[in-house]
C-alpha cells in the first residue's frame, strides 16, 4: 500500500509540474499586459520564450516555487540540482521583469526577492540570500510620499 501511495504522490507531482509548465508556455507565447522589451541578452524560459510580461513573470514564479519545493521536499531523492538551477533561472527572470515594471515595495516584487533568497539559502549561498533579505528590509524604509496614491491598486513604476 505504501508503494501505491508513493506512485500516487509521484503522479500528482508530475501532473502539477506539467500544468505549471503549460501555464508558463501559454503566458510567454501569448503576452498580455505590462511588459519589458525583450533583448537578445534576455534569458529564455524553460518553454523557449522570453519572460517579458507581468503575467509570464507570475507563471514563472509559480513554476519556480514548485520546482524548489519538489527538489527540497521529496525525501526519497536528493535535492535535484537541475530543478534548483531551473528555479533560480525562473526567479531571476521574474525579478528582472518585476524590477523594471513595479515599484520597489510592490508585494509581488518583494515576494520574488524573498523566494529567491530562500532558494539561495537552500543551495547554500547565504551571502546572496542575505543580500536580498537586506534589499527587502531596506525597501520598506520609505516615506509617506513614496506610497501609492489613494485608490491606486498597484504600485507600478511611472
Amino acid at each position: 500500500k505504501q508503494q501505491e501511495s508513493s506512485k500516487f504522490t509521484k503522479l500528482r507531482w508530475e501532473i502539477a509540474e506539467e500544468h505549471l509548465r503549460e501555464a508558463l508556455e501559454t503566458a510567454v507565447s501569448n503576452p498580455r499586459g505590462d511588459n519589458i522589451k525583450a533583448t537578445s541578452s534576455s534569458s529564455s524560459s524553460s518553454s523557449g520564450g522570453h519572460i517579458v510580461t507581468l503575467s509570464a513573470a507570475a507563471a514563472a514564479q509559480n513554476l519556480a516555487v514548485f520546482l524548489k519545493a519538489k527538489a527540497t521536499i521529496r525525501t526519497e531523492h536528493q535535492p535535484s540540482d537541475d530543478a534548483l538551477a531551473e528555479a533560480k533561472n525562473l526567479y531571476l527572470q521574474t525579478l528582472a521583469v518585476r524590477k523594471e515594471l513595479l515599484h520597489e515595495t510592490h508585494p509581488d516584487l518583494v515576494a520574488t526577492k524573498y523566494s529567491l533568497a530562500e532558494l539561495y539559502s537552500a543551495i547554500g549561498d547565504e551571502e546572496a540570500a542575505n543580500r536580498l533579505r537586506s534589499e527587502i528590509v531596506g525597501s520598506y524604509d520609505v516615506t509617506e510620499s513614496d506610497q501609492a496614491p489613494e485608490g491606486k491598486e498597484e504600485l507600478r513604476k511611472t
